[in-house]
């Protein structure tokens, strides 16, 4: 079987998102994004320990559309779509340096995320928003 300890999981994600209203309560734009993860609780009884880590560099476009809630405030639907391109490497904790073995990795993301955007200015607003991992 598998187990995990939350003290052994690191993420780490770093997005840069800029939009521009193209219509009132449109917005369209892209996405820049670096994603890092680490895992070392990975144990498998065929498979020894392991340990996992993961960079990984994300391009993408959004599509919010707003509804206003306040002269500040307005919830918003995002659909968007990322590709990922990075390298990763296992290696196994029970054995020699010669048990790493690195790979490259491309993924490809898409779905949807609601939210509020709290403007604080005309063009800059704080978020809160929900999405799953």
């Amino acid at each position: 079987g598998s187990s995990s300890s939350e003290s052994d999981i690191r993420n780490i994600t770093i997005e840069l998102m800029n939009g521009w209203f193209v219509q009132d309560n449109l917005n369209l734009g892209i996405i820049l994004g670096y994603r890092y993860d680490k895992d070392q609780s990975l144990t498998h009884s065929d498979l020894s320990d392991l340990k996992f880590t993961s960079n990984l560099y994300k391009i993408g476009l959004f599509m919010r559309n707003y509804v206003r809630i306040s002269r500040r405030i307005k919830f918003f639907l995002e659909t968007a779509v990322t590709a990922g391109f990075g390298s990763s490497s296992n290696f196994d904790t029970t054995k020699s340096i010669d048990s790493v073995k690195d790979g490259k990795q491309f993924i490809l993301e898409g779905g949807f995320k609601p939210g509020f955007s709290f403007f604080i200015y005309k063009g800059m607003a704080v978020e809160l928003t929900a999405s799953s991992a």
